[in-house]
This record gives structure tokens, C-alpha cells and sequence, in this order.
């Protein structure tokens, strides 16, 4: 028996070290010893692990939140090189103090997916507990966007989690449709549900359940049209279902986001276990083709909020020392980049025409950055990994010697090369020596980083 816990424990019976002589990377920072552990264990012996999950916190995180420090960060890209190719650690286990800023950012951590690994079924892979004070969540933000007594559809409702807080802090009445029959029964047993449904939305008819017809006042998409072959024909036929005035809560993935992008110019598109780029995806967003989808069916965005998660995303491999500082530095200044979901409520305009609703719809191209807190972390923390290029000025001046075509080129070596070459080693980009000055320094600016501004042009 022990009396205290950290906000992660790990119970290991003591043959696992003293037979397979398995044991706590040194490398690690405190945070991420635990995963470690447990992918090591489950990718040399195939022993799989279990999470309990307790709710409690370590004392010192009763108040206050715990900051994502660079270590952990750190450790995170560890892991992706020591086990290449097998699923990253996601963040910590998601207890206590601690899920209330690191939870937000990521669906899943390796103990999570270790125990789906265990199970025949993905039935449990989608749960994850609705807190309603979380602030970078999406189904958090479906809670705040229900009104209390509603009716409300839950399409894809997984194991149940958004019915649950409806239930419990809004006493909704919520029906749900599921594709998963371990998702189903699941669901069914939390008691939060008048009716759950097995359905398979790609095949639903426009006559499918007359009884909904006209019935909800709120109908809500929880990541689930990404997953669908045709998601505008199931959005028109859910329309069906919908009272007068009522709304539409959608939530769809960011294809944009830094990982996404990053990883395509390095030839990687790989799909991942959950996420991003979840292995069942097959249908792709950003923020310019949403509006567009939107508008087909004349839905009008009346609010929308985003959650955000760091670069690095859901992706194995990290890209971003294999790019260009201009392009790594061009990603992280997009705010769009961070976002890993687009939160979106909607209403129908039967009036509107298709240009209308799209002219409309184009509030999700301008994002306010004040809306999340956490863009910023996220920002700060891109930019600590990857620091913007300097600017900065080279004046040639009469006295100092040499040409100004050489102080063009001595600043290009000293960037280039990592040191500074003599006062007139010659050296400067090909075809700079024979046009004259001018010509060289057009020729120079072709291959001079964005670290270098010019200003040398008075005389």
C-alpha cells in the first residue's frame, strides 16, 4: 500500500526487471518515464499495459495548472527517435491538476493507446470525459453551445461523453447515432441516452427514422464527418431532423496544421492510430473549404471557436529541423497552423443564395487569436524550438575595405558556412564577379537567407 500518488503511477510486478530487465530511462525527464516503460515493455516482450484511471492529483498541482516545460518537449522527440515508427507518448495520463492544460491537447497519451491495442474493439478509443471547464476542447465548447432542457442529436456519439454532461448539467434529452457496436452498447449503459442507435451514415436513407423528423433543436457533429464518404449529402439529410431555428454544432479536423503541412514537404502523409490523420479518415478541411462545404447547404456560421494543439501534432516523425528557417518561420507566424479543430455552429438561411451564405461563412478565415489562450503557449513554444531568423544590417562603408559586392558576400559566408571568411577572401555566390556590383548583388539576394536585410545602398 502506498499513501500518496503522483498525478501518473505505474504498478510493475518485479519480474518484469529483474527477468527482462526492463527499466526507467535516465534520459528522460521526470514526466515521461512512465510511457517509456510501458511502450518498451509492449515493443520488446509484447506485454501489455493497463491505465487505471484514479482521480486524484499530486498536491502541488491542486490549483495550479501544470506548465508544458521544454524538457517534456524534449522528451517527447526522444521517444519519436528511440522508437521509430510506433506510436509517440501523446502527453501525460490525463489526471488530476494536470489534464486541465495538458488534456486539452491531445485526444489520447500512450497509456490510452496501449490499452486500445489490448482490445479486439476501437469501441473505447474515442472516450474521453467531458469537463465542461475545459478550455481547449471541443466537445466542451458542443456543452456551452447547447441550451439547458434541449433535444439534442449526438451523430457519432461514441462512448456516450457529450450525452453524459447534457445530461447531468443540462437535463437534455439526447437520442445518439453510432456506427460501433461496442461504441453502441457502451453508450446505452451510461443510462444518459433516451435512444442510441446503430447506424452506418453512409448508407442512411432520406426516409430514415420519420419520428426524428422536425424533432431536435440542436444536432451535433462531434468529429464525425471527416470519417464519411459523402459528408455533404449526410449533413443535407440531417437537416431533416432539425427543428425551425435550431442548430447544427460541427467539428471538423484541420488539415492545415503545421504537422500536416510540414510533414508533405518531407513527402510524409501517414495516417496515425487517432488524430489528425486517424487511420479513418477520408475526408479532409481547412478553413477556406469549410465555408464552401457550409454554403452547399445554406448553413450560415453563427460562432465558432478552435482548439489548438503544439507542432509537433499526432505525427511520429518531427520535420521541422529538416526545413528551412524561412518556412518553419512562415508556418508558426499563421495562427491557423496551431489549430487542430475548427468548432463550428450553424444555422440554416432557406433565403440565402449560395453566395450569401459563403460571403458569410468567411468569418473562419480571420481567426481570433484571442479566442484560445493556449495559441500562444503553443506559439511561444514553436518559436523557443525554432527561433525566427534575426534581422540584420550591413552597411558597407568607403573606409572599411574591400568592395561592397565583398560585404554582401562575407555576410553570406558567415551565414552560409558558419564562419567568417577573410576581409577579401573572394568568396560570393557564382556569376557575382564579372557583371559589377549591382548585377552581384542581385545575383547575391538569390542566395542569401532571410537572416540578411540590406540597407547598404546609401553611399
Amino acid at each position: 500500500m502506498v499513501d500518496t500518488f503522483d498525478c501518473q503511477s505505474i504498478i510493475v510486478h518485479s519480474s518484469l526487471i529483474a527477468r527482462r530487465r526492463l527499466c526507467f530511462d535516465e534520459n528522460l525527464p521526470f514526466d515521461l518515464y512512465v510511457e517509456d516503460f510501458c511502450i518498451a515493455a509492449r515493443e520488446k516482450y509484447d506485454i501489455k499495459s493497463r491505465i487505471l484511471n484514479i482521480q486524484c492529483c499530486h498536491w502541488s498541482q491542486a490549483d495550479n495548472p501544470m506548465d508544458l516545460k521544454p524538457d517534456y518537449v524534449t522528451g517527447l522527440a526522444y521517444i519519436d527517435k528511440k522508437y521509430p515508427g510506433t506510436c509517440r507518448a501523446g502527453m501525460l495520463s490525463l489526471l488530476g491538476g494536470a489534464r486541465r492544460i495538458v488534456g486539452p491537447y491531445c485526444k489520447y497519451d500512450t497509456l490510452q493507446l496501449v490499452r486500445a491495442g489490448a482490445d479486439d474493439s476501437r469501441g473505447s478509443i474515442y472516450h474521453a470525459d467531458v469537463n465542461p471547464d475545459t478550455p481547449n476542447n471541443t466537445k466542451s465548447f458542443m456543452f456551452h453551445d447547447v441550451s439547458p432542457g434541449s433535444v439534442v442529436l449526438d451523430v457519432g456519439c461514441a462512448c456516450g461523453d457529450l450525452g453524459i454532461a447534457l445530461k447531468r448539467y443540462k437535463q437534455c434529452d439526447v437520442h445518439g447515432f453510432e456506427y460501433n457496436p461496442a461504441s453502441v452498447n457502451i453508450t446505452r449503459g451510461t443510462g444518459a441516452y433516451t435512444e442510441v442507435h446503430q447506424v452506418d451514415l453512409n448508407k442512411i436513407e432520406d426516409n430514415a427514422f420519420p419520428e426524428y423528423f422536425g424533432k431536435f433543436d440542436a444536432i451535433a457533429f462531434g468529429d464525425v464527418l471527416e470519417h464519411l464518404y459523402d459528408p455533404e449529402e449526410v449533413l443535407r439529410k440531417s437537416l431533416a431532423y432539425l427543428k425551425p431555428g435550431g442548430s447544427l454544432l460541427l467539428s471538423l479536423p484541420n488539415m492545415a496544421h503545421a504537422s500536416i503541412i510540414a510533414n508533405l514537404l518531407r513527402g510524409d502523409f501517414s495516417y496515425t492510430e487517432i488524430g489528425l490523420l486517424d487511420k479513418t479518415h477520408i475526408r479532409f478541411f481547412t478553413r477556406h473549404s469549410i465555408p464552401v462545404f457550409l454554403a452547399r447547404n445554406r448553413l450560415v456560421i453563427g460562432g465558432y471557436r478552435y482548439t489548438v494543439i503544439p507542432i509537433q501534432g499526432f505525427q511520429s516523425e518531427n520535420p521541422y529541423p529538416h526545413l528551412p528557417m524561412a518556412v518553419t518561420t512562415a508556418l508558426f507566424s499563421e495562427p491557423h497552423s496551431f489549430v487542430c479543430q475548427y468548432v463550428i455552429k450553424a444555422q440554416l438561411n432557406e433565403t440565402g443564395s449560395f453566395d450569401d451564405c459563403l460571403a458569410k461563412n468567411a468569418v473562419l478565415h480571420t481567426l481570433d487569436e484571442n479566442a484560445n489562450p493556449y495559441l500562444k503557449l503553443c506559439r511561444d513554444q514553436a518559436f523557443a524550438q525554432y527561433p525566427p531568423p534575426r534581422n540584420r544590417v550591413s552597411r558597407w562603408k568607403p573606409d572599411s575595405g574591400g568592395t561592397r559586392r565583398g560585404a554582401i558576400c562575407r555576410i553570406h559566408h558567415i551565414e552560409k558556412r558558419g564562419g567568417a571568411p577573410s576581409k577579401n577572401s573572394g568568396f560570393c555566390p557564382a556569376g557575382a564577379g564579372k557583371s559589377g556590383f549591382f548585377a552581384g548583388r542581385r545575383q547575391a539576394h538569390r542566395f542569401l537567407p532571410a537572416t540578411v536585410s540590406f540597407a547598404s545602398d546609401q553611399r
